[in-house]
């Protein structure tokens, strides 16, 4: 089983609705094959404060968020 690790970029391009991004991120989520760290959730909430639909956004980022395998962060992880 292959399993893909999702950073900011992806997840956000799935929040905003980017065709391309959203396609391919929703197939990883819908086979359970994403996982990212909780500290992702946090860069895309600080990039969406201060939008238009902030509200919205932040709601949305917790459909595929239920979906996502969240790891763990240690600091041994993050010194690597």
């Amino acid at each position: 089983m292959s399993r893909y690790l999702l950073d900011t970029g992806p997840l956000t391009g799935l929040l905003l609705g980017r065709t391309g991004m959203a396609h391919f991120v929703r197939r990883l989520v819908e086979n359970d094959d994403a996982l990212t760290s909780v500290l992702v959730f946090g860069e895309i909430v600080e990039c969406i404060r201060g939008m238009e639909d902030e509200t919205a956004l932040e709601e949305s980022l917790h459909e595929p968020a239920g979906n996502v395998i969240p790891l763990p962060v240690t600091i041994s992880e993050t010194t690597r």
